[in-house]
């Protein structure tokens, strides 16, 4: 997932193929994320997600058991320390209605 904002507005591209529900969870927490960023003041000029899922058991079914995300940041200006980063992509993750509905473990690398 590609998302850019070189001008006023926001345009949103998928560079992989997968299902409905890994974009869906890849998109929404991204777009979470570039809402935290501006909420913090900073702003973001390209944002590259790149989502995976590994299959395995989720009370006792068959089913996505683990999501990694793997974003890619470019800021306008200069970039926050590693440990804001780190509660930036926490406050998404909290308020992310998606996140919030799977039982799958979601992760974020990078």
């Amino acid at each position: 997932m590609l998302l850019q904002k070189p001008t006023p507005t926001t345009t949103i591209t998928s560079t992989h193929v997968s299902t409905w529900p890994m974009q869906a969870t890849e998109l929404k927490p991204a777009l979470q994320l570039v809402l935290a960023i501006a909420r913090a003041d900073m702003g973001v000029l390209l944002l590259h997600d790149e989502a995976g899922g590994t299959m395995g058991k989720l009370d006792g079914r068959t089913g996505v058991a683990r999501i990694v995300l793997r974003p890619k940041i470019e800021f306008e200006g200069e970039a926050p320390d590693p440990e804001s980063l780190a509660q930036l992509h926490h406050e998404a993750h909290e308020r992310c209605f998606i996140a919030n509905s799977l039982k799958s473990e979601v992760v974020v690398e990078g």
